[in-house]
């Protein structure tokens, strides 16, 4: 993909982003479909741009409450080019921040789980960790958010009755916030600009 092209699809995905803010995300999804259309009509795909357009589609089918669209396209298929964004993801092609924002969905599509309750837990705490190691240490504001996330994760995977066992790393994070209740709405980091700066 040659540079103004990528350069163009980035400013459009900036465009996007932040019609996620104000909380357009039908909006900002309908744009982010726009610009993957563009991209494959170019027959040019470029691993940073799948990966933030799919990153972008996520997080809007999440703002829209269409849990089950972007379940679908975190376990998209072998043939569809969100499987191609999804791997790109989860092998660095994203910012350290976007990175982190995957694990926030990734925590968040496992407390969904209608499966394995045991694991979908574990899941949670995995990712949920990381995140709010990532907060603790990269973005302080953030991390009374994202702890309140991992209880109201934990609570929709138990039905609001919590095996202590699952509950250690969450209570140490817990106890450095006094009196941090549970979310009443699942919180996301800011997506990343569009640009390559590592």
């Amino acid at each position: 993909m040659d540079d103004k092209f990528f350069r163009e699809l980035c400013a459009a995905g900036d465009v996007a982003d932040q019609k996620l803010l104000p909380s357009y995300p039908k909006t900002a999804l309908a744009e982010y479909k726009k610009i993957f259309q563009k991209m494959m009509d170019s027959k040019e795909v470029d691993s940073f741009v799948i990966a933030k357009l799919t990153l972008g589609m996520m997080i809007a089918e999440i703002k829209l409450k269409n849990y089950k669209g972007a379940f679908d396209i975190w376990t998209a298929g072998e043939d569809s080019m969100l499987c191609v964004g999804i791997r790109m993801i989860e092998n660095a092609a994203l910012s350290e921040n976007d990175t982190i924002l995957y694990l926030q969905i990734e925590a968040f599509l496992n407390s969904l789980s209608a499966g394995d309750k045991p694991q979908a837990a574990r899941n949670v705490n995995s990712f949920a960790e990381k995140v709010c190691l990532y907060c603790e240490e990269k973005n302080r504001p953030m991390l009374a958010g994202a702890v309140q996330n991992w209880r109201k994760h934990l609570n929709e995977v138990f039905e609001n009755n919590i095996p202590p066992e699952y509950l250690t790393k969450l209570a140490a994070f817990e106890a450095r916030l006094p009196g941090t209740p549970a979310a009443s709405e699942f919180r996301m980091l800011a997506p990343s600009k569009w640009e390559i700066t590592w």
